[in-house]
Formats: C-alpha cells, structure tokens, sequence
C-alpha cells in the first residue's frame, strides 16, 4: 500500500524505505517458464470479511449524501477504511472529519494548568516519547488524560504515540478530539503536514511544516518533514541541511540519526550513513531500527555476514517478530544460503501455521533447493489453508510433473485454469505434459490451440 505503517508519524520515516528485492529466484524444473512469483500469493488472498466491511462502508457513504457535513460520518468512513485496509482513503475521510468538527466548547486544559506533581509525570512521558519508549510514555499521557480530559496537547501527543506504535483506530480517535480544539500547535500541524505528506499532497504538507517553524523556530520534526520533502523535489541541498538542522537540534535524538542514516543510504553515501546510523545504535543500544537498517546498508553493499548480524541483532530485541525473522531470511535467500533461510521460514510457521503465503513462500525455497518433495508437501499445506490461489495450484502442478505424478500435475494445473482463465503458462504445461510425457496428441493439439487463441 506505500505506507509503512509501523512508522507513519515517526521522526524515522524515510521518503523511500530501502527493501531486499524479493523476487524469487528460480530453478529449472521444466521447460514451462515459471510466472513470478513475489507478492502473488499474497494477492491471491481475499478476506471473507471485506463483503461486510464494503456494505459498512457503502452504509456510511449513503449516509454521507444525506447529511455531507456531518463530522462523524466521516470519521465513521474512515474507521471502516482502516477496517478494509484501505489507508489512503483512511486518512482522506479522517482530513474531511477534521476539516468539518465542530469547535469544542470547552476550555483547553493546557500543560500550565497541570498541578506540580502532574507536571512532573508529564515531563517523565515527554522523556518516554523521544526515548521511544511507547508503551512507558502511553501510561503516563492517559494516566494524565483521565485527569485533563480537555487537553489538546496530550491527546496530540498521545496521537503520535499510537501513530508510532500502528495503533491506527487510537490514533485516529485522539487526533479527531485534539482538533476540536483547533490550536494550531505544532504537533498538530506536523500530523497533518505528515498526513498531507503520505498522501503525496507535498507542497500542501509543507506548508504546515513552515507553519511549525514559524511558532517554534527549535521544533526539530518539522525541518525533519520538510527537508524529506525538499529530498523527494530533487532539491539535495537543502534537504540535507535541513535534516541535519533537525540533529543539531537533538543530537541525543536517535530516531533523527536513524533518518539521515537512511536517505544517506538512499544517495549512496555509505559512509555518512553507517556514521550516523552507528551513533544511533550507539546512544541506543535497545533501538532496533537502528540495527535493521544497518542491516539493509550491509546488504546493499553486499557485505553479508555483516549484513547477517544486524538481523540478529534486531532479532534479539524482537524475539518471535516475524517481520525480522523474514528480514534475516530475505537476506539468506538473496545470498544463496537456501538452507539457513529454510530453518528461519520454518521457525516463523510454528509462529504462524496458518499463514498461506509463508508455506508457498517456503516452498519456493525447498524448489530452489532442487528439493521437490519437501516443495510439493509445503504447497499442498499451504492449499489446505487456502485452495483458490490459481499460481500456487500451478505451481504445485509443475512440481508434480517434475515428480513423474501425471494425474497430480494435470489436476492441478486444470484448477488453476479454472481459478484464472486468462493463464497462458497453465495451458502451455498442459501441452507439455500431454504431448511430451502422457503422449496424447489430441490432449496437446487442444491446448496448443488454445495457446494460440490466447496469444491472439
């Protein structure tokens, strides 16, 4: 979806987050060309709720016609967006809902406000916050929210911190109260320039940034926002000053360094990328986004084991995360240790055995291991889970075929044929397999037509 969730609003999101390219590897099995696998199994996919979620959202729209200005009908919109996943238009409903909220009455409860005692927690929670200590800095803000529920500024904060965690439903809610108060502080206009941001709606977005800089020349998020945005404008220069404007104003801010170790990476500057990335680790030695991306610079510079260790690392500090565990197994595939990504693929199916797209993905492993048998099992496995994926039932047939199992191939090939029609390498194994192996011509000549029909 574009969007790297587990980060939105954090001083750590980059323009262009750096992946491992995926794609699988493959091997020579047959003479039928093998369709690319990478992402489409997982497209395959389709939730049973998303016809309950679409009427919910087709409910909400009528209702909208009816009464355009309602504030919460558009809220309402935009949770059932996060429902589907659908997260741009998400944050468009939420904008509109914003946009139409009608002005709170009552009064701001401000900071200042606070008794000394609360002042002081909230001061701890501010130290948790730039920690990116979450769930530490959540307590105290709510702990505080209970006393000043009419706090703008908690309910913006608390925002950026469910933001951060992917927390999306908590985020939108404390973000939808905070602007009934319509402050216009700057943690309010940086969510929204980072919302505008990730809509791709840029020069809007940095107009907020500006506007936070004009309230608070030493507001470091916000050269943070608009130097990414003057990166992705092509204007290099400014970009990097005012990123690295934004560390000056924080240089115990591991979260920046993290930041401008990752666009250096994306400009190719390695060197000033471990650097700033190091000294992240360094001032945090518990921050694993610190470790993930060295982990990807390693990688991009082809230095393995290095590259490797990060992983580790970052699997230390998130046991059982399987974003990791695929992170430290991407790395093994790309480099050709099939085996060691093979017992990391294995691990994260005992977290989750019912995930379809990890035994399909298993499988690709065990093929480019020559090893059939053990592919064939972890598709049939992964069919158990989910039969109506037309390339895993393909693919399933191809290794069949390779396996001297005739009526298993054809069987399945022919159901992913019946799942997508238009399947041009399906009909060309058919062929294969009647006219090579089973040698009936009158089998192949058919879908040698229907080859040809398909091809125009």
């Amino acid at each position: 979806m574009g969007i790297r969730l587990s980060s939105l609003f954090s001083s750590a999101l980059i323009c262009c987050y750096l992946t491992i390219n995926v794609a699988a590897q493959q091997t020579d099995i047959t003479e039928t060309p093998m369709p690319d696998s990478s992402n489409s199994y997982e497209q395959d996919v389709q939730s049973e709720d998303d016809k309950i979620i679409d009427e919910r959202i087709k409910t909400i729209q009528d209702s909208i016609l009816k009464n355009p200005d309602s504030a919460e009908l558009h809220y309402d919109l935009s949770q059932a967006y996060l429902m589907k996943g659908s997260i741009e238009e998400a944050f468009k409903s939420l904008l509109t809902a914003i946009e139409k909220i009608p002005t709170n009455q009552n009064t701001p409860q401000t900071p200042e406000t606070f008794t000394e005692k609360d002042h002081a927690l909230y001061n701890e929670a501010v130290t948790f916050g730039k920690k990116m200590m979450i769930d530490q800095a959540l307590e105290r803000f709510n702990e505080l929210l209970e006393r000043y529920p009419n706090s703008p500024d908690l309910l913006l904060k608390t925002a950026i911190l469910y933001g951060n965690a992917g927390d999306y439903p908590s985020f939108f809610a404390a973000l939808y109260n905070a602007s009934s108060f319509k402050t216009g502080s700057p943690d309010q206009e940086r969510i929204m320039g980072g919302i505008l941001f990730l809509l791709g709606k840029h020069d809007e977005s940095s107009e907020y940034f500006a506007k936070c800089i004009e309230k608070n020349k030493d507001y470091s998020p916000a050269y943070l926002w608009l130097g990414k945005i003057r990166l992705m404008q092509k204007k290099f220069d400014e970009g990097l000053y005012l990123i690295n404007k934004a560390v000056e104003l924080e240089p115990e801010n591991y979260t920046n360094l993290v930041t401008l170790g990752r666009i250096y990476m994306e400009m190719g500057i390695f060197d000033k990328s471990e650097e700033a990335l190091t000294k992240a680790a360094e001032i945090n030695s518990g921050y694993w986004e610190a470790y993930e991306t060295l982990g990807y610079l390693y990688f991009y510079q082809n230095e393995i084991d290095k590259s490797i260790a990060m992983f580790k690392e970052v699997i230390v500090q998130r046991p059982n995360n399987i974003e990791s565990l695929l992170s430290l197994a991407k790395v093994y595939q790309q480099s050709g240790q099939y085996d060691e990504a093979i017992k990391v693929y294995k691990s994260v199916i005992q977290l989750a055995p019912d995930a379809f797209v990890l035994h399909c993905d298993l499988a690709d492993l065990y093929v480019m291991t020559n090893d059939l048998r053990m592919a064939a099992d972890s598709f049939k496995r992964a069919l158990e889970i989910y039969d109506e994926s037309p390339l895993a039932h393909y693919r399933l047939g191809i290794i069949l075929r390779k396996l001297d199992d005739f009526s298993g191939a054809i069987r399945h090939i022919k159901r992913a044929i019946k799942l997508k029609n238009d399947f041009p390498e399906a009909y060309e194994a058919l062929f294969y397999i009647y006219r090579d192996d089973l040698k009936d011509n009158k089998e192949a000549d058919y879908y040698r037509m229907m080859l040809q029909l398909m091809k125009g």
